[in-house]
Formats: C-alpha cells, sequence, structure tokens
C-alpha cells in the first residue's frame, strides 16, 4: 500500500502546512504562475493553523486544570471532614447549623447537585497505549462511549468503576495512525445521571506500544 504523502497526525500536519504556507508563494513564482493561484490552498491552511493553536493552547489549559483539581482534592477532603468534625463535636450544635452546611447523615442534597455533574475526563498516550483518568465525584461508574478515524458515529466501548481507563484496542487499520475521541457520562445504580462530558480527542500511532 503507498503511503500518502499527506500526513495524518495533527502534530505532522502542523509541520506541513506550516511549510507550506511559508514557500507556496516562492513556489509558485517559480513556476510562473499567477500570484493567486494557491490562494485558497494557502487561506485554508493557514486556518487550520490557527484552529489547531488554538485548540492546543486550550487543552494545556485544561490539563492544567485538572491536574491542579487531582491534587487539591485529597487536601481539601482532609480540611472539610477536619472542619465537620470540630463542628460536630460542639455541644448542643443547631441542627439549623448542620444542615445549612449539608453535615447530616443523609448527604441526599450533595448527591442530587452531584448528578447533575458531567465527567471531566483526561486523556493521554503512555506507550502507544491510550488512558483516560477522571473524578468521581462520588458516582459510582461511568459509561464510556468511542469514535474513530473511519467510523461516523459514537458508540459504548464499555462502563468502568476505576477512574483510570486503558483503551487496548487496536488501531482499525493496522500500521495507520488513527484519532479516537471520547465522551463519558456518569452512572449511579444501573442508570445514567448527569450530563454528557465534553468530546477529547488522541492520535494513536501505528500500533499498541508505539
Amino acid at each position: 500500500m503507498n503511503q500518502d504523502w499527506l500526513p495524518s497526525q495533527d502534530a505532522k500536519l502542523f509541520a506541513f502546512y506550516t511549510n507550506f504556507v511559508a514557500n507556496i508563494d516562492a513556489a509558485t513564482d517559480a513556476l510562473k504562475l499567477p500570484a493567486s493561484t494557491f490562494a485558497v490552498a494557502k487561506e485554508a491552511a493557514q486556518n487550520w493553523l490557527d484552529c489547531y493553536i488554538v485548540r492546543r493552547d486550550a487543552q494545556k489549559v485544561l490539563n492544567d486544570a485538572q491536574e491542579a483539581c487531582l491534587t487539591q482534592a485529597p487536601l481539601t477532603e482532609k480540611a472539610i471532614r477536619a472542619a465537620a468534625k470540630q463542628i460536630k463535636s460542639i455541644i448542643n450544635v443547631p441542627t439549623k447549623v448542620l444542615t445549612s452546611l449539608e453535615l447530616t447523615s443523609s448527604g441526599e442534597a450533595p448527591q442530587e447537585r452531584a448528578a447533575a455533574q458531567a465527567p471531566v475526563l483526561k486523556v493521554t498516550v503512555e506507550l502507544g497505549l491510550v488512558v483516560l483518568k477522571y473524578v468521581k465525584h462520588g458516582h459510582q461508574m461511568l459509561d464510556l462511549y468511542g469514535c474513530r478515524t473511519g467510523e461516523t458515529e459514537f458508540t459504548k466501548i464499555d462502563r468502568f468503576s476505576l477512574n483510570r481507563i486503558e483503551d487496548r484496542r487496536p488501531n482499525r487499520v493496522p500500521g495507520q495512525p488513527e484519532q479516537r475521541d471520547y465522551y463519558a457520562v456518569f452512572v449511579d445504580k444501573d442508570q445514567q445521571v448527569g450530563e454528557q462530558s465534553a468530546t477529547v480527542s488522541v492520535v494513536v500511532g501505528s500500533r499498541p506500544g508505539q
């Protein structure tokens, strides 16, 4: 099978389009063609580059925020539990105080609000293996959906209880990189709850471990 000269991975496309934009005018002149001959292609390449940069920068901000949340979560839980223990140890603490802080034993209010939350997925490639992580926020499980290069719609991959998920599926076309898109929905008591997560994407190499 002849390999397409146009790269399929975003990082390689970025380098290719950057070079195209930088050199197409000189190439047009060398070919003695009108200056506007490839104006549409040049503009399209620049538009893609602009979109890529915006997405890359936004993804970095999101990744940093997710890492910060993962680091802060146990520290916050420890501090809140200590505060709650101190409040509850006060003699004759008014019930309205406990209720206003939602420190009652039922915990129904926080659970109802948590049910409206959407998962926040973080996806990386570790030694060629796609790894997804998320914070459970008290939910029991998560339904993960995926769509790969060559597929036209999302399908359910599986239901997971761990907050680290490994997608070990081989690429659809052996030897060819592919983009994988994912979204998820929380599950409690075998029922989906809350909102669908934002879609996250990653490019996987030509084979596992690449």
